[in-house]
């Protein structure tokens, strides 16, 4: 059994590792340098296309290495990319260079996916703490994109004074976020959490086999399966908005620097908002939760749709809003319905239908602009939003808005 003062040095330090992970100081500025550089325009899009393809191509089966020799070693491997990657980008000085270091980051990015949070939920399951798991995730969300949104400003200095020095810095911070994730790694809680995955593995069968066996032959599989779809439908159509409503308020008249300090800000706020995920699944449960903010978001397209720079704002404010506490609950629902043996994999194995639907959503998104306009695929983007409440709340098995008030009676007699 844990002791506290273990469960509480693997809750801070894993804040501090997203804190230091998700600095990523070239985010703002990384166009800019690859231009300057001398690769056009065209050349800079085709290497973002190689690094989401690589990502896409490696995600699975980085997620049966973190199954198979633990979660440890692949978030290890992702940060040790994220090295290559920024000292690389140092000393690169042709397309050739630059395309196998996007590789490099791409197949680092797919190897910390799932691999981090799955080390995180096992080691506070092993602690008997894992309900506790939202209200961390939570605030490493909340400390990661503040730490992200003050990296993008500190690499827009850093780059007017030297690029290799944004890169030094950014390397700098990806040795820290090593550092700490050893910390995480080799804590009492990390190894414990290490060893409930072997445990599980006893007798199993093989990663992928038991994946599939679990995803289409147990209820809590075809519930995650279908909370994946749900969330993937809800990411095919969030991200694009997100991306086009930046075009959508320019031809509204919005000032390029208005619309970045808009940006900047909501992100912020986001970044806070997401602390209040904890509170709310204490009282309702994720049928409920997801159900009410999809509805949410709904009404936010379907505002965004009446065709004014308000109502366009309106809705952008409330869909950046709502769609991280909807993501993180969903997250926290994904990993209850798991075993630890495949929960680096099955992770892998969402993340990579999200990936594949956020992709296929650009395309749609933007054929829908160009024949609908931006009013008419807001409306349309309404919709899907309304068959998501459908998905999600199709999970619910009878009065799930009611089993936490039935709990807390029943716990106070």
């Amino acid at each position: 059994m844990l002791t506290e003062v273990q469960t509480r040095f693997l809750k801070v330090s894993y804040i501090g590792y997203v804190a230091a992970h998700r600095a990523a100081f070239d985010r703002g500025v990384l166009a800019i340098f690859l231009v300057a550089q001398g690769l056009t325009s065209g050349q800079v899009g085709m290497l973002q296309t190689i690094m989401f393809l690589t990502a896409m191509a490696t995600e699975f089966p980085t997620g049966l290495v973190g199954d198979h020799f633990g979660r440890r070693v692949s978030v290890a491997l992702g940060l040790v990319c994220r090295v290559i990657y920024c000292a690389g980008m140092m000393v690169a000085t042709s397309f050739g260079h630059f395309v196998a270091l996007f590789v490099v980051v791409g197949i680092g990015r797919s190897f910390v996916s799932g691999s981090d949070h799955a080390l995180l939920y096992d080691a506070l399951k092993a602690g008997k703490e894992n309900a506790d798991f939202l209200k961390v995730e939570a605030r490493a969300r909340s400390v990661g994109g503040i730490s992200l949104s003050l990296a993008m400003a500190g690499g827009g200095i850093l780059a007017d004074l030297s690029w290799n020095m944004l890169f030094l810095v950014y390397l700098a911070t990806t040795f820290v976020s090593m550092a700490i994730w050893a910390a995480v790694s080799l804590s009492a809680a990390g190894k414990a959490g290490e060893e409930l995955v072997r445990d599980d593995k006893k007798d199993a069968p093989k990663p992928t086999k038991q994946l599939l066996d679990f995803a289409l032959g147990t209820r809590k599989g075809r519930a995650f399966s279908l909370a994946v779809f749900g969330m993937a439908l809800m990411g095919a159509i969030v991200a694009p908005f997100y991306f086009f409503a930046q075009a959508a308020m320019a031809d509204y008249g919005l000032d390029f620097k208005i619309i970045g300090v808009l940006y900047g800000g909501i992100e912020f706020i986001a970044s806070l908002a997401v602390l209040a995920s904890a509170p709310i699944e204490r009282r309702y449960t994720f049928p409920t939760i997801g159900a009410v903010f999809c509805a949410l978001i709904a009404v936010a397209f379907f505002a965004a749709s009446f065709g004014t720079l308000p109502w366009l704002l309106v809705g952008f404010f409330l869909v950046v809003l709502t769609s991280p506490v909807f993501d993180i609950v969903a997250l926290h629902y994904l990993h209850r319905k798991l075993p630890s043996s495949i929960r680096a994999s099955a992770l892998s194995a969402g993340s990579l239908v999200l990936t594949l639907m956020i992709a296929a959503g650009y395309w749609v998104y933007g054929l829908s602009v160009d024949l609908l306009g931006n009013a008419g695929t807001f409306a349309a983007a309404g919709v899907v939003s309304l068959l998501v409440v459908v998905i999600i709340a199709s999970l619910s098995k009878g009065g799930a808005t009611l089993r936490p008030y039935m709990r807390g009676a029943l716990d106070k007699r």
